[in-house]
């Protein structure tokens, strides 16, 4: 019998179908996930906040179905939502890694130049309603679906902004942000690894590298979600590109963080089924094959 994964894209950057759109369908810059499977619904980010109820209501999902709330790291345009969640289910499993509540920054030299992370603490959440359940080792969420991390580097990487991006101290100085809260969903198929990414900061092949040595598999089937590329010189994506190939990698559906002329490059280069994400997208992919 069949098991099947859905994966719908309830807030992108882009709206790019005409049917999609003309529901009402609204784009920002973040990223959020509604993931059916085996009877219960995740919500795996939840964008910034502006266009996530729209889009829930306009797509005709109800959130007092949801199981869970999954945050992959702190950055605003994953994790802005979370207010707007709790208003509407009141009491709900939030699952996050206790250092997303760090002080992060994006600096320039020694300019800070903006709050990047969570702007309320845990206690804020809580009276909203998040029961919040700290992660900080790797979780199985259900049969041969998991919550991944933190990632350990061992490649560059994908992300430009990573020497910028920083936590403040209790004593006030800045500090590399080693991104311990970044966390993914990666599900166990016949036909290899799905991985769930929020932003990848820590880059698509230490996260793949990790999920594989995590599971104890050699094979990655799909790759969904930000994979942060949007600024990869065309070097770097003819290597990225070279390497998703050799993987074997037969799924591969860009988000958010990924860049369109990114995608344009993938789309015609790997031998993977390429796809584009926008608000609206459903991906399903079976489980088992009988």
């Amino acid at each position: 019998m069949n098991s099947i994964i859905e994966i719908y894209s309830l807030v992108d950057n882009y709206v790019t179908h005409p049917r999609y759109s003309a529901r009402r369908l609204m784009g920002e810059h973040g990223l959020s996930f509604l993931i059916r499977y085996r009877g219960k619904s995740y919500l795996f980010d939840t964008g910034p906040g502006f266009t996530l109820k729209q889009n829930l209501n306009a797509l005709k999902f109800d959130v007092n179905n949801l199981d869970s709330v999954i945050l992959s790291h702190s950055h605003w345009d994953h994790t802005g939502g979370l207010e707007e969640i709790l208003k509407m289910t009141g009491g709900i499993n939030v699952i996050v890694h206790p250092h997303i509540f760090a002080d992060k920054y994006i600096k320039k030299g020694e300019e800070e130049v903006r709050k990047s992370g969570l702007t309320r603490d845990s206690n804020y959440f809580v009276q909203m309603g998040a029961q919040l359940k700290f992660r900080q080792e790797n979780m199985r969420i259900d049969n041969d679906f998991y919550l991944l991390g933190p990632v350990t580097p061992q490649f560059a990487f994908d992300d430009g902004d990573m020497k910028n991006r920083v936590i403040k101290g209790k004593d006030g100085k800045y500090y590399p942000d080693d991104f311990k809260d970044e966390q993914y969903l990666c599900i166990n198929t016949d036909r290899g690894l799905v991985l769930i990414l929020g932003c990848t900061h820590m880059g698509l092949k230490n996260t793949v590298f990790h999920a594989m040595e995590s599971m104890e598999e050699t094979r990655v089937y799909a790759i969904l979600g930000g994979l942060h590329l949007f600024k990869a010189h065309k070097e770097h994506l003819k290597e990225m590109a070279r390497w998703l190939n050799n993987l074997g990698v037969q799924v591969l559906v860009g988000a958010h963080c990924t860049g369109f002329e990114t995608m344009a490059y993938l789309k015609q280069v790997l031998n993977a089924k390429v796809e584009f994400n926008y608000v609206g997208l459903k991906n399903t992919i079976l489980k088992y094959c009988d």
